[in-house]
């Protein structure tokens, strides 16, 4: 080879079945055949200790749980030319695989790369996924401070308790009355100790609020989202979130589908049948929508008579969900197009 001649570089596949503590990669090369498969600890010395600096990479790693780890590793590495994360829904190569090992899904990952046959999932920059944790919990806190109130619910019922007429048992009246009430030793302990619980959780939701409108204060994406009606501060630092960048998205309708607000849908021959929403979504996306909803239907003029209308045809249920699309829709054109909601 002479002085000034480069090396040939050969590209190399890597397919990784990740686990909490361990995991399991296989290297392929070009024409498929395997260089090396092996059971590794999830530790960036013994992950480097498998590549050779020298040589580059194509990886990808099956999306799972706290997958962001494995993920930043390989990226700070440096040698991995492309690092891809695979849908683990949508690999029906390995979801469907009569014989299934570690050892098994980590090769079929490297074949499915080598064949640009993996269904991706968008990786959003760390900064964002942080972010992204942190409008979670207070989706998750706000989960438990539901469960807390259906449980008061309960306790009121079983004591054949008329609740005072008040629009939330909740509110200001309504907490006298609740602290008031005469019950049982038992069943009064038993509500002070969920009415504390219910404060405390109301007040680390209003910290998680302040964190998050601290830091999103000037973003445009959130600006752009609070003109919409039911969307407001909260739901529109959440939406902005999960959508990410809304040109990853070609029309509205994916927009829907991402969201899990289509039905799944089931054709055969001449039939075609629609049922339930689309299970394999994002989850928290649909949730914010669908509570902006409810609001938005109330405030909103233009949101209330689309959404009676779809009522003439359809359930409560399907109804919002309809309407659910449209905020969406909305939602998908006001962040493309960089302007305001206007009503009419």
């Amino acid at each position: 080879m002479g002085i000034n001649e480069e090396k040939e570089v050969i590209m190399l596949y890597r397919g990784i079945d990740y686990h909490k503590r361990w995991s399991y990669f296989t290297c392929e090369d070009e024409g498929g055949r395997v260089k090396w498969s092996k059971k590794v600890r999830n530790d960036r010395e013994e992950i480097e200790g498998l590549l050779n600096l020298e040589e580059r990479y194509k990886a990808v790693l099956e999306c799972g749980r706290n997958w962001g780890v494995m993920y930043d590793t390989l990226e700070d590495i440096g040698c991995i030319e492309k690092l891809v994360l695979a849908n683990p829904f949508k690999t029906k190569a390995i979801a469907y695989a009569k014989i299934k090992t570690d050892k098994i899904d980590s090769k079929v990952l490297c074949d499915l790369l080598r064949a640009n046959l993996i269904p991706l999932v968008w990786v959003p920059p760390k900064d964002i996924r942080w972010k992204k944790y942190i409008a979670r919990n207070r989706a998750f806190l706000v989960s438990l401070k539901t469960m807390i109130k259906n449980r008061i619910h309960v306790i009121i019922d079983r004591n054949h308790l008329n609740s005072p007429s008040v629009s939330d048992i909740f509110g200001r009246y309504g907490r006298q009355w609740l602290y008031s009430i005469s019950l049982p030793e038992e069943e009064r302990r038993l509500l002070d100790n969920h009415l504390k619980m219910l404060e405390f959780l109301e007040e680390e939701i209003k910290g998680v609020e302040r964190w998050l409108k601290d830091l999103f204060r000037g973003d445009r994406y959130v600006e752009l989202l609070n003109t919409i009606p039911g969307i407001g501060k909260i739901f529109g630092v959440m939406i902005a979130l999960e959508i990410g960048d809304i040109n990853r998205f070609p029309d509205a309708k994916h927009l829907h589908s991402y969201a899990g607000l289509v039905p799944s849908t089931y054709a055969s021959g001449n039939k075609v049948y629609h049922g339930r929403l689309i299970k394999y979504a994002n989850k928290w996306l649909r949730w914010a929508f669908v509570e902006a909803t409810l609001t938005a239907i109330r405030v909103s003029p233009f949101f209330r008579s689309y959404y009676e209308r779809r009522l003439e045809n359809k359930s409560t249920q399907a109804s919002i969900i309809s309407t659910a699309r449209m905020l969406a829709s909305v939602t998908y054109h006001v962040l493309k197009e960089n302007r305001e909601y206007r009503e009419w």
